[in-house]
């Protein structure tokens, strides 16, 4: 099985604005579900559009687009 270490960041948001309002959010316990949405799904974004994962996962023979789609351990808002 090949792995690959890949690098991703809130400064790879393109939006100037999203990504200042991501960066601006305080880590700790106590995150506003709507800046938690937006984190997560600005993570998803990320993850989806990252080409080394691309092409981790067409070699892989996209065998994980199922995984991904059942995202383990989320839980309903």
């Amino acid at each position: 099985m090949r792995g690959a270490l890949v690098h991703i960041s809130l400064g790879s948001i393109p939006d100037p604005q999203e990504r200042q309002h991501l960066q601006a959010i305080p880590t700790g316990l106590t995150i506003p579900d709507q800046d938690v949405d937006l984190l997560v799904s600005s993570g998803e974004q990320l993850v989806q559009q990252n080409s080394k994962i691309r092409e981790l996962i067409s070699d892989l023979g996209g065998r994980t687009a199922a995984a991904a789609q059942a995202r383990p351990g989320s839980r309903p808002r």
